[in-house]
C-alpha cells in the first residue's frame, strides 16, 4: 500500500520530465502489444471480432475474479450485474486486484461523484497507444510531435497576471498553457505563443478551445492548426465546424472515461466509431426514439481490456450513445465492434433537469440543433422554475438565432419552468476544469 501512495508523485514528475514520461507510456512490451492488438482487430471482420473480443474478455474476467467483487461471480459472463459507479465509490477497492506497480487515480467527471480507481502501467501505456494511433496516419506520435494542451493544467500562480502564460515540457515539444490566464487582455499572448511554437497538435478540452475561438473573433487574430485532438467533453457540432473553419484544422475528438473501460472516436463531425481492441461494449437501447430525427440512445456498458489493476467488468459508463432509430440490434452489436458508427454521445445519463412535480428532463443535447453562430452551449438550472441557457456566441449571432434557441427550448422545457438565455464571455467550469453542458443547482 506504500508504494501506491508514492507513484503518484512519480507519475507526476513524469509529466515534466519528458524522458521519465516516455519510459511509463512507451513501454516497449505494453505499448507495442497494446497497437499490435488494435491492428489485428482492424484486419478482421465480424466473427473474427467477436472471437478476439471474447478472448479479451475473458482474460478480463480471469482477473476480475480475484477481486473482492469478483470473487461472487463466476466465468459466466452474462451472470455478471452491471456495475454501478456507486459501487466504486463506496468501497474503491473492491475492484482492486492488489497487483504491483498500480498508479492511484481518481475520478469524478462532471457529475461530482468523485471515484477512487487504480491503473496499471500496461493500462497507462495502452492508453497512450489509443492516442497515439488517431494521429499515427499523419506519422506524429505524442513522443516525438509538437504539441501544445490547453487542458486543466496549472501552469502558474492565479494572481500572478503577467507572461508568459505557458510553459515548455519535454526538453521543449510540448508547450502547456494556461487556460486559467486566458482573456481579452492576453488572447494576443496565447495567439503568439502559438504561432511561435508551430504545433502539429493541439490537445483541448472542447470548452477551453472554444473560449479560444471567441476571444479571437473578438479581436480579429487568426491561427492555423495542422490537427486538434479534442477530448474529455462533449463535442458540439457547431463547434466541430468552427474549429475547421477559424483554425483550417482537422479535428479529430475521441471519447473515453477515467475507467478505462471503452473508448471511440471522430475524424468527421457526427460519425464516430468505437475501438473493439479497448474494451467490450455493451450498447443497451433506451425508449427514447427521437422521431423526427431519426436517432435513439443507447446505454453504454463496457468492461476493459487493459488494466490489471482494476478490471471493471459491465460497467455502468452512465453515458449514452446515439445511433439511428433505424439500428435493430444486430445493428448495434455491429456498432460496438466497430464495425458501423454512430452518431455520438449524447452526454451523461444524468445531464437533465427537474421540474416542481419531479419530472426529469432529458434530450438537452438538441438544443444546439440547426443553430449556426454558435460555439458552446450550457444549461443552468438554478431552481425548480428557473433555467438559464448560457451561450458562448460568434460575432454574427443574432436576435433570430435566439430565437431558434428559445424554440428548441420550449420543445423540451415546459413553461411553467422560467426560461433564460444570456450571452456570456465565459461558461462556467467544474473544478476539474471540464465544462458541463448541464448544471444543477437544485
Amino acid at each position: 500500500m506504500q508504494s501506491r501512495i508514492r507513484l503518484p508523485e512519480l507519475v507526476r514528475r513524469a509529466k515534466d520530465i519528458g524522458s521519465l514520461d516516455r519510459l511509463i507510456r512507451y513501454h516497449p512490451l505494453y505499448y507495442t502489444r497494446a497497437l499490435y492488438t488494435i491492428g489485428k482487430f482492424n484486419d478482421a471482420g465480424m466473427q473474427e471480432r467477436e472471437r478476439l473480443a471474447d478472448e479479451m474478455r475473458e482474460r478480463t474476467l480471469n482477473l476480475a475474479l480475484r477481486t473482492p467483487y469478483g470473487k461472487q461471480y463466476g466465468h459466466d459472463f452474462e451472470c455478471w450485474p452491471i456495475l454501478e459507479k456507486t459501487t466504486l465509490r463506496n468501497n474503491p477497492d473492491v475492484c482492486f486486484t492488489r497487483s504491483f506497480p498500480s498508479i492511484p487515480a481518481s475520478t469524478g467527471g462532471t457529475t461530482g461523484l468523485p471515484l477512487g480507481l487504480s491503473r496499471s502501467i500496461q493500462c497507462i501505456a495502452a492508453e497512450q497507444a489509443f492516442i497515439d494511433n488517431l494521429i499515427r496516419g499523419y506519422g506524429l506520435s505524442f513522443r516525438s510531435a509538437r504539441i501544445a494542451v490547453l487542458r486543466a493544467d496549472e501552469v502558474k500562480d492565479l494572481a500572478d497576471d503577467k507572461p508568459p502564460f505557458g510553459v515548455l515540457r519535454h526538453a521543449g515539444i510540448r508547450l502547456i498553457l494556461s487556460n486559467a490566464h486566458m482573456s481579452r487582455r492576453t488572447v494576443d499572448w496565447f495567439v503568439s505563443a502559438l504561432k511561435e511554437f508551430q504545433p502539429q497538435v493541439l490537445w483541448v478540452y472542447p470548452g477551453m478551445l472554444a473560449n479560444l475561438i471567441r476571444l479571437m473573433d473578438e479581436a480579429g487574430l487568426n491561427l492555423k492548426i495542422p490537427i486538434v485532438l479534442a477530448s474529455s467533453e462533449l463535442m458540439e457540432p457547431s463547434l466541430y465546424r468552427a474549429i475547421e473553419q477559424t483554425l483550417s484544422a482537422r479535428v479529430i475528438d475521441y471519447y473515453g472515461q477515467g475507467e478505462r473501460v471503452c473508448f471511440a472516436y471522430s475524424t468527421q463531425s457526427g460519425e464516430y466509431w468505437f475501438s473493439p481492441s479497448y474494451g467490450y461494449v455493451e450498447l443497451q437501447p433506451q425508449n427514447n426514439c427521437d422521431i423526427e430525427n431519426g436517432t435513439k440512445s443507447a446505454r453504454i456498458i463496457a468492461t476493459s481490456y487493459w488494466n490489471n489493476a482494476m478490471p471493471l467488468v459491465r460497467y455502468n459508463t452512465g453515458d449514452l450513445a446515439i445511433v439511428p432509430s433505424s439500428y435493430t440490434a444486430k445493428d448495434c452489436d455491429e456498432v460496438a465492434l466497430g464495425i458501423k458508427p454512430f452518431f455520438g454521445i449524447a452526454g451523461r445519463s444524468d445531464e437533465y433537469i427537474v421540474t416542481q412535480d419531479g419530472k426529469s428532463i432529458h434530450g438537452l443535447n438538441h438544443l444546439p440543433r440547426d443553430i449556426e453562430h454558435i460555439l458552446q452551449l450550457q444549461v443552468v438550472q438554478e431552481s425548480v422554475d428557473q433555467v438559464t441557457i448560457k451561450v458562448l456566441a460568434r460575432p454574427d449571432f443574432s436576435e433570430s438565432d435566439r430565437e431558434k434557441i428559445a424554440e428548441n427550448a420550449r420543445g423540451l422545457i415546459p413553461p411553467e419552468i422560467d426560461l433564460t438565455i444570456d450571452v456570456v464571455d465565459l461558461l462556467e467550469f467544474a473544478p476539474n476544469g471540464k465544462t458541463p453542458f448541464v448544471i444543477r443547482r437544485v
